[in-house]
């Protein structure tokens, strides 16, 4: 198991991993290299099959957005899939 963080981009067409290079050692130095947007940090648990109060983090994110003007429509079932 890598103790490097993951960071994944989710859009229409689905969820990448984006390639930061270096590796940024922690989630500070993630956020700091990325751009500005609407973002969420979760652990997964159970082999990448559970994330605890994962609705509350989506919540959340479309609350984030929907303040700075946009109206995401988070395909839940889909993004649970794909994590």
């Amino acid at each position: 198991m890598s103790s490097a963080p993951h960071t994944w981009r989710l859009d229409a067409h689905g969820l990448h991993p984006v390639i930061l290079e270096p590796p940024p050692p922690t989630l500070d130095a993630v956020s700091a290299r990325l751009p500005g947007g609407v973002y969420t940090t979760f652990r997964t648990y159970a082999n990448r099959t559970r994330v605890v109060g994962l609705n509350a983090h989506l919540d959340r994110l479309e609350d984030s957005a929907a303040r700075l003007g946009h109206a995401p429509r988070l395909d839940r079932p889909a993004l649970r899939a794909a994590l």
